[in-house]
């Protein structure tokens, strides 16, 4: 069973890693050195990847209360589940900053001549009316610019500028077929983040709505409570 909850958990290993290296990414598209965007990536998520990792191991902890066969049986999964997810989390906070100190450098050129992301108007977009999550958040990746841009950086802090040969890296890096793939799916997942933060803006600017239809769904679901099984194993005709 350990090796089955290897398998279990061999998709949301990797979680922990990406997560990281896209907010790494996001963070090199906001112009910042290579040192500086693996330190605030790492940064802005340490807490919220804890707490999702933490959220799962717990899902597992019900396992080690159960008595006899069930126990035997079950208690190595979770315990694999719950060592591989904790491994995984420091992997990413310690393994993963040091590979993309060195696997990433030749792309921070291609981050760095893409344009800045563009930030929301005081008041209109796109000749809708901004709202004031909008606007928390355009106030919120401000102060984070200023925060990775003070003035007079002291000289021991600076980066060193991408080289020739870097730059050489870089256009071939954006000419293979995997950065156009890359390229393809960005386009089409920026299209499903603004349909997402649409729905997300109506939410947040509804929110007794949204905690009422929770709150029916909850209640509803406690109707299916007399049909979930509890018996290790169920009662068979043969």
């Amino acid at each position: 069973m350990t090796l089955g909850g290897l398998s279990l958990a061999v998709g949301i290993l990797v979680d922990d890693a990406t997560v990281e290296i896209e907010n790494i990414h996001r963070n090199m598209g906001q112009k910042k050195g290579l040192k500086r965007s693996i330190l605030d990536g790492a940064q802005q998520i340490a807490t919220p990847a804890l707490v999702a990792t933490l959220a799962i191991c717990i899902v597992f902890v019900p396992v080690f209360f159960l008595g006899g066969v069930a126990s035997a049986i079950f208690a190595p999964l979770a315990t694999a589940v719950i060592f591989a997810m904790l491994a995984s989390y420091i992997l990413s906070r310690t393994l993963v900053p040091t590979l993309v100190m060195y696997l990433l450098r030749k792309e921070l050129p291609i981050y760095h001549a893409q344009e800045e992301e563009e930030v929301p108007s005081a008041h209109f977009r796109n000749g809708r009316e901004v709202t004031q999550h909008e606007r928390d958040l355009a106030r919120i990746q401000r102060q984070q610019f200023e925060h990775a841009h003070p003035s007079g950086t002291p000289e021991e802090e600076a980066e060193p500028e991408s080289t020739d040969a870097e730059r050489r890296a870089a256009e071939g890096i954006t000419k293979s077929w995997v950065w156009r793939l890359h390229t393809a799916f960005e386009h089409q997942f920026e299209k499903f983040r603004a349909v997402y933060t649409s729905a997300l803006d109506w939410a947040l600017d509804n929110r007794k709505k949204v905690v009422t239809a929770f709150a029916v769904l909850f209640i509803g679901s406690l109707g299916l409570y007399p049909f979930i099984g509890q018996n290790f194993f169920p009662t068979v005709d043969a």
